[in-house]
């Protein structure tokens, strides 16, 4: 009679591998990332390297700290291309040469929170502004409609949105 090995097996197999790794090499990620972030950013990015742990825990090699150090600095540099996108579209954003059609005047844009601005718009305006400012992508190359049918496509939010924020600053 052989052995039969079911998918609870092999479940609780990762589990174990996952937890034996997290148990043997936390610290040392954290350690590695407080160095490189602050606080808050150090304990998010230390989720995001364990995250994909979870993810690739078959491919990770039994020599694992290294590994992991690598998987560390992907995260890094992810969240550094993020940070600098971020940082390009607030820019943009607080440029009004900046905004289709001059949706707002220069003397009118001078001393505008354009980040709180930002954020006061619906999910569906910031990821079409994000589409256009942040991707360099033109509406038409961004159309691909929103999950909710009751949201315009993007072609239709990119300048609902920038009215939209125009008239938030106003």
């Amino acid at each position: 009679m052989g052995v039969t090995v079911t998918n609870d097996d092999v479940n609780s197999e990762r589990r174990r591998c996952f937890e034996d790794l997290w148990s043997a090499h936390y610290g040392s990620i954290l350690a590695f990332l407080r160095r490189r972030l602050p606080g808050e950013d150090a304990l998010d990015a230390a989720a995001d390297v364990f995250t994909v742990a979870w993810r690739r825990i078959d491919e990770i090699p039994v020599e694992a700290l290294p590994w992991l150090y690598a998987v560390g600095r992907f995260v890094l540099q992810d969240r550094t291309r993020t940070h600098r996108r971020q940082g390009r579209l607030v820019e943009r954003l607080s440029d009004p040469s900046q905004l289709p059609g001059g949706a707002l005047a220069e003397s009118e844009a001078r001393d505008v929170d354009w980040e709180a601005a930002f954020q006061s718009l619906s999910p569906a305006h910031q990821e079409c502004l994000r589409l256009t400012y942040w991707e360099d992508l033109d509406p038409r190359q961004a159309e691909h409609g929103s999950d909710d049918p009751r949201e315009p496509s993007v072609p239709q939010s990119v300048p609902l949105a920038n009215c939209v924020l125009a008239g938030i600053v106003e």
